[in-house]
């Protein structure tokens, strides 16, 4: 690999690294440390079946977790040195998925309530992060196929 070809791969993984963490951390860290449930989450979603099942409270705790475990798993992949080219991307795949989930997860209560906006800007959310998972798989199964 040429030293160009090298600063770009890194450069592509400190993008995906630094945009998934910060966008993910920040959110989940803010959901599990404000407090409580925010009045305006809880308006949003008193007429629906959210309001019931799995309750209010706890569906805003459920998307805390699942940011805050989008943002760990991304240290584990970092830690275990995924980012490098003849590693295998097992984690950071792992968290780009939950990611997405995450994503259609937020998508699906702007749409409960009618949030069409915020529904269609969530779906972009979605396409991007399957746009880096493509990314990354590619990678992942180039160094797997090497590796037989």
């Amino acid at each position: 690999m040429t030293a160009v070809r090298l600063i770009t791969y890194l450069l592509k993984y400190a993008a995906i690294y630094f945009v998934f963490f910060q966008t993910m951390f920040i959110s989940g860290v803010d959901k599990l440390t404000s407090g409580g449930t925010p009045a305006w989450f809880v308006a949003q979603f008193s007429e629906t079946f959210i309001a019931t099942f799995p309750g209010v409270n706890v569906a805003y705790l459920i998307l805390g977790v699942m940011e805050i475990a989008v943002a760990v798993i991304l240290v584990i992949s970092v830690i275990t040195l995924e980012f490098t080219p003849k590693r295998p991307k097992t984690f950071l795949l792992l968290a780009i998925a939950l990611s997405a989930l995450t994503f259609g997860f937020l998508g699906f209560g702007q749409n409960l309530t009618s949030n069409f906006d915020g529904a269609a800007n969530l779906f972009f959310y979605f396409g991007a992060t399957l746009v880096a998972f493509l990314a990354v798989v590619r990678d992942h199964d180039f160094v797997l196929l090497k590796r037989t």
